[in-house]
């Protein structure tokens, strides 16, 4: 099983920036001609964010090494992400709505919003258990969109993944830190996860905590792959089977 989390460091950022947070491998992302993974450049999702956490700083506390996860606004100070992103060495977290922030800002800049992370009380670590689903409460209220949530469609619809992973297939976070997204075919439903994507149209290191579309309604939470370079499918959380805990920070839900 292979989360869809990134770290990235400074020195690195010549050839990689983080995407999604929580491990010391990024998200897996498409071909070097591509973005996500077989996907494009997004700007059609203004609501979904990048989440990054600071892991080190230089001596006058800019960032040099990130760990980067995408989340999603559902109420005015609340967005949802991946639990896994919550775990791990973290200085701080905050968020950005840019579709290419300068991850290694220093704290505060323009544009970064102070986030608090809270993980699902039943993710045990193990994201093929379920609710790999954690919220992000941002330091007040931000004026994007809210998202929806839903059920998934039927098996064999076309769903819609976002992301700020990789682009291309690895783990060393090439490419990622700019938000993309990729038509999936959905391939099939369990209790708490569905499977989506195809090998060469997926997501990868960094996408973690993303949203998986049906439409402009949220079902899904990207959560691991089934490759440590990201190849073939994905795997997501479902968002209706973790409704009663995001309804602690949002009753409206």
């Amino acid at each position: 099983m292979n989360k869809l989390a990134t770290i990235v460091s400074l020195a690195l950022a010549a050839v990689t920036i983080p995407a999604c947070a929580a491990e010391s491998a990024d998200e897996p992302s498409g071909s070097t001609s591509s973005e996500i993974i077989g996907g494009a450049a997004d700007y059609a999702h203004p609501s979904v964010a990048y989440l990054r956490s600071v892991v080190q700083t230089d001596i006058r506390g800019n960032a040099t090494s990130v760990a980067g996860c995408t989340a999603t606004l559902i109420a005015p100070s609340v967005m949802v992400t991946a639990a896994h992103c919550t775990t791990g060495s973290r200085l701080w977290n905050e968020v950005n709505f840019d579709p290419k922030p300068n991850v290694f800002a220093p704290f505060g800049s323009q544009g970064w919003i102070p986030a608090a992370l809270v993980a699902h009380p039943l993710y045990d670590g193990d994201s093929t258990h379920g609710h790999d689903v954690a919220v992000v409460l941002l330091r007040g209220d931000v004026q994007w969109p809210l998202v929806r949530l839903g059920a998934p469609p039927p098996v064999g619809s076309t769903l819609t993944a976002v992301g700020y992973g990789m682009v291309v297939f690895g783990n060393d976070g090439t490419g990622s830190g700019e938000r993309r997204a990729v038509s999936v075919p959905l391939l099939s439903l369990a209790p708490h996860e569905m499977t989506a994507g195809r090998d060469g149209q997926s997501t990868c290191h960094g996408d973690s905590g993303g949203p998986l579309f049906a439409g402009e309604t949220l079902i899904g939470i990207t959560s691991y792959g089934d490759t440590v370079d990201c190849h073939d499918s994905a795997h997501f959380m479902r968002a209706d089977d973790n409704i009663d805990f995001l309804r602690r920070y949002v009753p409206s839900l």
